[in-house]
């Protein structure tokens, strides 16, 4: 099951950024807010992106949020 509300971790779970587009009709961010609070992870949210967005012109913003 890739259901990743399903996922159960065996060892330390891994550290997630989840990123999303606020114009994503494939994956629309709404609907992942579940999902991503039940992982851990933290979210970002970029209104103007779509699914197949300008997210390599955005690598320096990923960058800084993701950290050393």
């Amino acid at each position: 099951d890739g259901d990743p509300i399903r996922v159960k971790w065996i060892a330390k779970p891994v550290r997630q950024l989840h990123l999303y587009g606020g114009r994503d009709m494939t994956v629309p961010a709404d609907t992942q807010t579940q999902a991503t609070a039940s992982l851990g992870a933290a979210a970002v949210v970029w209104p103007s992106e779509t699914h197949a967005g300008g997210w390599a012109r955005r690598a320096a913003e990923i960058e800084a949020l993701v950290g050393p």
